[in-house]
Protein backbone atom coordinates (compact mmCIF):
# COMPACT_ATOMS: atom_id res chain seq x y z
CA UNK A 1 0.00 0.00 0.00
CA UNK A 2 1.93 2.80 -1.03
CA UNK A 3 -1.77 5.29 -1.44
CA UNK A 4 -4.90 6.67 -0.17
CA UNK A 5 -7.42 8.45 -0.41
CA UNK A 6 -9.38 11.00 2.20
CA UNK A 7 -12.57 12.03 1.77
CA UNK A 8 -12.85 15.49 3.42
CA UNK A 9 -10.63 17.62 4.89
CA UNK A 10 -12.54 18.97 8.49
CA UNK A 11 -10.96 18.76 12.03
CA UNK A 12 -10.15 14.16 11.70
CA UNK A 13 -10.08 14.74 8.13
CA UNK A 14 -6.97 17.30 8.04
CA UNK A 15 -5.67 14.89 10.71
CA UNK A 16 -5.70 11.47 9.06
CA UNK A 17 -4.05 12.65 5.44
CA UNK A 18 -1.65 14.35 7.22
CA UNK A 19 -0.76 10.97 8.85
CA UNK A 20 -0.86 9.05 5.73
CA UNK A 21 1.56 11.90 4.38
CA UNK A 22 3.96 11.41 6.91
CA UNK A 23 4.06 8.36 6.99
CA UNK A 24 4.63 8.43 3.30
CA UNK A 25 1.91 7.40 1.52
CA UNK A 26 0.54 9.06 -1.57
CA UNK A 27 -2.60 10.82 0.08
CA UNK A 28 -5.37 12.41 -2.35
CA UNK A 29 -7.47 14.57 -0.16
CA UNK A 30 -11.38 15.19 -2.32
CA UNK A 31 -12.80 18.36 -1.48
CA UNK A 32 -16.51 19.59 -2.06
CA UNK A 33 -15.11 22.98 -3.54
CA UNK A 34 -11.99 25.28 -4.12
CA UNK A 35 -13.04 27.01 -1.18
CA UNK A 36 -13.05 23.54 0.74
CA UNK A 37 -9.20 23.22 -0.41
CA UNK A 38 -7.96 26.73 1.38
CA UNK A 39 -9.66 25.77 4.43
CA UNK A 40 -7.99 22.46 4.38
CA UNK A 41 -4.89 23.76 3.45
CA UNK A 42 -5.15 25.90 6.78
CA UNK A 43 -5.51 23.08 9.20
CA UNK A 44 -2.70 21.41 7.54
CA UNK A 45 -0.18 24.17 7.74
CA UNK A 46 -1.79 24.48 11.68
CA UNK A 47 -1.06 20.47 12.02
CA UNK A 48 2.94 20.74 10.62
CA UNK A 49 3.16 23.43 13.76
CA UNK A 50 1.82 21.04 16.18
CA UNK A 51 3.85 18.13 14.71
CA UNK A 52 6.90 20.33 15.24
CA UNK A 53 5.77 21.30 19.10
CA UNK A 54 5.01 17.84 19.59
CA UNK A 55 8.20 16.06 18.43
CA UNK A 56 10.49 19.22 20.04
CA UNK A 57 8.50 17.78 23.11
CA UNK A 58 9.15 14.74 22.93
CA UNK A 59 13.21 15.33 22.12
CA UNK A 60 13.63 17.52 25.24
CA UNK A 61 12.18 15.29 27.29
CA UNK A 62 8.73 16.82 28.48
CA UNK A 63 6.40 14.41 26.49
CA UNK A 64 7.36 10.38 27.10
CA UNK A 65 5.32 9.16 24.54
CA UNK A 66 6.18 8.59 20.98
CA UNK A 67 2.55 8.22 19.62
CA UNK A 68 2.88 7.82 15.91
CA UNK A 69 5.66 9.22 14.84
CA UNK A 70 7.18 6.14 14.47
CA UNK A 71 6.24 2.32 15.05
CA UNK A 72 5.44 1.20 18.22
CA UNK A 73 7.88 0.57 20.54
CA UNK A 74 11.19 1.81 19.02
CA UNK A 75 14.88 2.38 20.31
CA UNK A 76 14.66 6.01 19.50
CA UNK A 77 18.26 7.80 18.83
CA UNK A 78 18.52 11.94 18.99
CA UNK A 79 19.19 11.39 14.53
CA UNK A 80 15.52 10.06 14.47
CA UNK A 81 13.92 13.33 16.27
CA UNK A 82 15.88 15.18 12.77
CA UNK A 83 14.15 12.50 10.57
CA UNK A 84 10.92 13.15 12.05
CA UNK A 85 11.04 16.99 11.66
CA UNK A 86 11.85 16.25 8.30
CA UNK A 87 9.35 14.44 7.76
CA UNK A 88 6.90 16.94 9.02
CA UNK A 89 8.26 19.79 7.02
CA UNK A 90 8.00 17.84 3.58
CA UNK A 91 4.50 16.17 4.29
CA UNK A 92 3.26 18.52 1.72
CA UNK A 93 4.91 16.70 -1.07
CA UNK A 94 3.00 13.42 -0.19
CA UNK A 95 -0.85 15.07 -0.82
CA UNK A 96 -2.83 15.87 -3.42
CA UNK A 97 -6.02 18.13 -3.29
CA UNK A 98 -8.47 17.04 -5.50
CA UNK A 99 -12.29 18.26 -5.64
CA UNK A 100 -13.10 15.61 -9.32
CA UNK A 101 -14.27 12.77 -7.06
CA UNK A 102 -13.36 9.93 -10.88
CA UNK A 103 -9.69 11.30 -10.64
CA UNK A 104 -9.63 11.19 -6.97
CA UNK A 105 -10.82 7.66 -7.06
CA UNK A 106 -8.91 6.55 -9.41
CA UNK A 107 -6.45 4.03 -8.90
CA UNK A 108 -6.99 3.92 -4.95
CA UNK A 109 -7.18 0.38 -2.92
CA UNK A 110 -8.11 2.41 0.05
CA UNK A 111 -10.21 5.15 0.67
CA UNK A 112 -11.27 6.54 4.03
CA UNK A 113 -14.39 8.69 4.38
CA UNK A 114 -14.74 11.60 7.15
CA UNK A 115 -17.00 14.05 5.91
CA UNK A 116 -19.66 15.45 7.90
CA UNK A 117 -21.70 13.52 10.66
CA UNK A 118 -24.76 14.06 8.13
CA UNK A 119 -26.64 10.53 7.05
CA UNK A 120 -27.58 11.90 3.89
CA UNK A 121 -24.78 13.75 3.23
CA UNK A 122 -22.93 10.51 3.80
CA UNK A 123 -24.97 8.57 1.67
CA UNK A 124 -25.02 10.81 -1.72
CA UNK A 125 -21.15 10.42 -0.96
CA UNK A 126 -21.62 6.53 -1.10
CA UNK A 127 -23.73 6.40 -4.13
CA UNK A 128 -21.36 8.74 -6.27
CA UNK A 129 -18.28 6.78 -5.23
CA UNK A 130 -19.80 3.56 -6.15
CA UNK A 131 -19.59 4.85 -9.83
CA UNK A 132 -15.73 5.21 -9.46
CA UNK A 133 -14.46 2.88 -7.27
CA UNK A 134 -12.77 -0.32 -7.98
CA UNK A 135 -14.35 -3.38 -6.84
CA UNK A 136 -11.50 -4.76 -4.52
CA UNK A 137 -10.86 -1.14 -2.78
CA UNK A 138 -11.22 -1.03 1.11
CA UNK A 139 -13.37 1.56 1.75
CA UNK A 140 -13.40 2.49 5.12
CA UNK A 141 -16.01 5.36 7.33
CA UNK A 142 -14.48 7.58 10.05
CA UNK A 143 -18.08 8.17 11.72
CA UNK A 144 -18.20 8.53 15.02
CA UNK A 145 -22.03 7.98 15.47
CA UNK A 146 -23.48 5.98 13.07
CA UNK A 147 -22.73 2.17 12.35
CA UNK A 148 -21.51 0.46 8.99
CA UNK A 149 -24.47 -1.44 8.72
CA UNK A 150 -26.09 2.20 8.51
CA UNK A 151 -24.60 2.02 4.89
CA UNK A 152 -23.82 -0.64 3.45
CA UNK A 153 -26.38 -1.65 1.32
CA UNK A 154 -25.70 1.81 -1.11
CA UNK A 155 -22.57 0.16 -0.86
CA UNK A 156 -21.40 -1.93 -3.96
CA UNK A 157 -19.30 -5.12 -2.53
CA UNK A 158 -20.23 -4.47 1.06
CA UNK A 159 -17.94 -6.95 2.29
CA UNK A 160 -14.97 -4.77 1.88
CA UNK A 161 -16.66 -1.55 3.82
CA UNK A 162 -15.50 -1.21 7.13
CA UNK A 163 -15.11 1.43 9.71
CA UNK A 164 -11.87 2.49 10.87
CA UNK A 165 -12.21 5.12 13.61
CA UNK A 166 -9.53 7.69 14.77
CA UNK A 167 -9.17 9.89 17.60
CA UNK A 168 -8.83 13.76 17.62
CA UNK A 169 -4.73 14.62 17.79
CA UNK A 170 -4.29 11.30 16.44
CA UNK A 171 -0.51 11.83 16.03
CA UNK A 172 -0.46 11.49 19.99
CA UNK A 173 -3.83 9.18 20.59
CA UNK A 174 -2.72 6.79 17.85
CA UNK A 175 -5.39 4.80 18.41
CA UNK A 176 -7.40 2.92 15.16
CA UNK A 177 -10.44 1.80 15.85
CA UNK A 178 -11.29 -1.10 13.29
CA UNK A 179 -15.43 -2.45 13.28
CA UNK A 180 -16.89 -4.30 10.43
CA UNK A 181 -20.32 -4.80 9.82
CA UNK A 182 -21.77 -8.43 9.61
CA UNK A 183 -20.79 -8.75 6.31
CA UNK A 184 -17.67 -7.54 6.33
CA UNK A 185 -14.82 -9.75 5.22
CA UNK A 186 -12.13 -10.77 7.20
CA UNK A 187 -9.90 -10.16 4.43
CA UNK A 188 -10.79 -6.48 4.61
CA UNK A 189 -10.48 -6.49 8.42
CA UNK A 190 -6.81 -7.32 8.21
CA UNK A 191 -6.48 -4.95 5.40
CA UNK A 192 -7.32 -2.04 7.59
CA UNK A 193 -5.06 -3.29 10.07
CA UNK A 194 -2.36 -3.21 8.01
CA UNK A 195 -3.52 0.29 7.07
CA UNK A 196 -3.33 1.60 10.70
CA UNK A 197 0.05 -0.25 10.93
CA UNK A 198 1.31 1.14 8.19
CA UNK A 199 0.50 4.72 9.55
CA UNK A 200 1.67 3.92 13.14
CA UNK A 201 -1.59 3.62 14.46
CA UNK A 202 -2.18 0.81 17.05
CA UNK A 203 -5.35 -1.04 16.03
CA UNK A 204 -8.29 -2.38 18.02
CA UNK A 205 -10.28 -4.25 16.84
CA UNK A 206 -14.56 -3.78 17.88
CA UNK A 207 -15.67 -7.77 17.87
CA UNK A 208 -19.12 -6.40 17.30
CA UNK A 209 -21.34 -3.21 15.51
CA UNK A 210 -21.37 -0.85 18.48
CA UNK A 211 -22.47 3.17 18.43
CA UNK A 212 -19.66 5.22 19.50
CA UNK A 213 -17.02 2.38 18.83
CA UNK A 214 -14.92 2.48 22.78
CA UNK A 215 -13.79 5.33 22.75
CA UNK A 216 -17.17 7.34 21.80
CA UNK A 217 -19.34 4.97 24.10
CA UNK A 218 -17.36 6.46 26.88
CA UNK A 219 -16.65 10.34 25.30
CA UNK A 220 -19.96 10.60 24.14
CA UNK A 221 -21.89 10.60 27.58
CA UNK A 222 -19.29 12.85 29.49
CA UNK A 223 -19.40 15.47 27.06
CA UNK A 224 -23.75 14.89 26.56
CA UNK A 225 -23.38 15.69 30.39
CA UNK A 226 -21.40 18.60 30.76
CA UNK A 227 -23.73 20.06 28.19
CA UNK A 228 -26.93 19.61 30.67
CA UNK A 229 -24.93 21.53 32.88
CA UNK A 230 -24.07 24.30 31.01
CA UNK A 231 -27.41 24.36 28.76
CA UNK A 232 -29.12 24.14 32.26
CA UNK A 233 -27.02 27.02 33.66
CA UNK A 234 -25.91 24.39 36.74
CA UNK A 235 -22.80 26.04 35.54
CA UNK A 236 -20.62 27.92 33.03
CA UNK A 237 -18.42 25.97 30.94
CA UNK A 238 -15.05 27.47 32.06
CA UNK A 239 -16.46 26.58 35.95
CA UNK A 240 -17.48 22.90 34.10
CA UNK A 241 -14.04 22.15 32.72
CA UNK A 242 -12.09 23.28 35.97
CA UNK A 243 -13.28 21.37 37.88
CA UNK A 244 -13.08 18.39 35.96
CA UNK A 245 -9.52 19.11 34.85
CA UNK A 246 -8.15 20.23 38.70
CA UNK A 247 -10.23 17.00 40.42
CA UNK A 248 -8.76 14.52 37.73
CA UNK A 249 -5.60 15.86 36.45
CA UNK A 250 -7.12 15.96 33.21
CA UNK A 251 -5.45 18.31 30.84
CA UNK A 252 -8.82 19.09 29.05
CA UNK A 253 -12.11 19.52 29.93
CA UNK A 254 -15.14 18.51 28.17
CA UNK A 255 -15.94 22.00 26.10
CA UNK A 256 -12.03 22.41 25.48
CA UNK A 257 -12.70 18.65 24.02
CA UNK A 258 -15.79 20.35 22.40
CA UNK A 259 -13.96 23.05 20.50
CA UNK A 260 -10.92 20.93 19.43
CA UNK A 261 -13.54 18.51 17.99
CA UNK A 262 -15.71 21.09 16.30
CA UNK A 263 -19.43 22.53 17.13
CA UNK A 264 -20.47 21.00 14.00
CA UNK A 265 -19.46 17.43 15.18
CA UNK A 266 -20.93 17.79 18.63
CA UNK A 267 -24.23 19.73 17.24
CA UNK A 268 -24.36 16.21 14.54
CA UNK A 269 -24.26 14.03 17.05
CA UNK A 270 -26.54 16.06 19.60
CA UNK A 271 -29.35 16.07 16.72
CA UNK A 272 -29.60 12.34 16.42
CA UNK A 273 -31.44 12.29 19.75
CA UNK A 274 -35.05 12.07 18.70
CA UNK A 275 -35.30 13.96 22.39
CA UNK A 276 -33.77 16.89 20.69
CA UNK A 277 -37.01 17.58 18.61
CA UNK A 278 -38.80 17.51 21.53
CA UNK A 279 -39.86 21.43 22.86
CA UNK A 280 -39.64 21.77 26.28
CA UNK A 281 -36.11 18.83 27.06
CA UNK A 282 -32.99 19.16 27.97
CA UNK A 283 -31.61 17.83 25.03
CA UNK A 284 -33.58 20.31 22.52
CA UNK A 285 -31.95 23.21 24.51
CA UNK A 286 -28.80 21.71 23.71
CA UNK A 287 -29.52 21.84 20.23
CA UNK A 288 -30.64 25.09 19.93
CA UNK A 289 -28.15 26.28 21.77
CA UNK A 290 -25.63 24.79 19.71
CA UNK A 291 -27.21 25.62 16.69
CA UNK A 292 -26.99 29.42 17.40
CA UNK A 293 -23.50 28.57 17.78
CA UNK A 294 -22.97 27.40 14.65
CA UNK A 295 -24.71 30.36 13.03
CA UNK A 296 -22.82 32.99 14.82
CA UNK A 297 -19.64 30.72 14.34
CA UNK A 298 -18.59 31.03 17.89
CA UNK A 299 -17.13 28.46 20.34
CA UNK A 300 -16.76 28.03 23.51
CA UNK A 301 -13.19 29.72 24.10
CA UNK A 302 -12.11 32.38 21.53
Amino acid sequence: MNKIMVAGGGVLGSQIAFQCAYAGLKTTIWLRSADSVQRAKKKLDALKESYSQTIAACKYGKMNYLGAFDTVGKQVTEADFDLYQNKTDTVMDNIIFETDMEKAVSGQSFIIESISENMDTKKEFYNNLNKYVSNDAVIATNTSSFLPSDFKDIIDNSERFIAVHFANNIWIANIAEIMGHSGTSEETVQKAKAFANRINMIPSIIRKEQKGYILNSLLIPFLLSALKLWAGEVASSSDIDKTWKLSTASKYGPFEIMDTVGINTVYAVVVTSPSANQEGTIENLIAEKLRKMLESGSRFYS
